[in-house]
């Protein structure tokens, strides 16, 4: 008499569970089994802090290009302000009839 195989059955009908699914339950199960609960989830979030690392990327160097920008903008903007201060106080002291009221037009 042939000894029986239990550990592979050959059994094809229609109880047997689709094998692409519990391969990929079976290789978590395996995984988990070997670095545990805790290393599980601490390589599952590796993986995906990590394929997400790229995109992170990206959106940093576009903030930081933005931050840029707004600071060129800015020092635009104060050399504009600092024209416009310049040319009312030279108007101011071109519309002044006497010295004094003309020296308050230069003072801060």
């Amino acid at each position: 008499m042939a000894p029986t195989r239990i550990l592979s059955p050959s059994y094809e009908g229609p109880d047997r569970r689709n094998g692409s699914q519990d391969n990929m339950i079976l290789v978590w199960a395996k995984a988990i089994a070997v670095v545990g609960v805790t290393g599980a989830i601490a390589v599952m979030l590796a993986y995906f802090l990590g394929s997400e690392l790229p995109q992170m990327h990206r959106l940093q160097e576009t903030t930081l290009q933005e931050v840029l920008n707004a600071k060129e903008m800015m020092r635009e903007q104060k050399r504009g302000q600092e024209e416009q201060l310049r040319l009312m106080r030279w108007i101011c002291a071109g519309v002044q009839k006497n010295d004094s009221d003309r020296r308050n037009c230069f003072s801060e």
